[in-house]
């Protein structure tokens, strides 16, 4: 999906996984600024990207302007917990986003 500014929104795919690699790591940076007590800066060398990636559960989308990916939302299936107050139901819940 491309907008009129030239901003395409895609399903990430391993050829996204240095440049997820690279976003993953300001994101953590910039969590850490902003709750040093509950975030810490991390390298990321791909592997969480590619789990995601290759898995069967979530998907992480890209933004992309120009060639280069600018942000990332990572989706993950979920379902509720079994309660007997609960409708049982599927969702999708957002895990990471920047």
């Amino acid at each position: 999906m491309e907008n009129k500014n030239g901003l395409i929104i895609r399903l990430a795919d391993k050829n996204d996984i240095l440049s997820l690699s690279r976003l993953y790591e300001e994101f953590f940076k910039y969590n850490s600024l902003q709750e040093p007590f509950l975030n810490a800066e991390a390298e990321e060398k791909g592997d969480y990207p590619q789990s995601v990636i290759e898995g069967t559960t979530g998907d992480i989308f890209v933004s992309e302007i120009n060639n280069d990916i600018v942000g990332f939302i990572h989706l993950e299936e979920d379902k509720t917990d079994p309660f007997p107050c609960v409708v049982q139901h599927r969702f999708t819940r957002i895990i990471d986003l920047y």
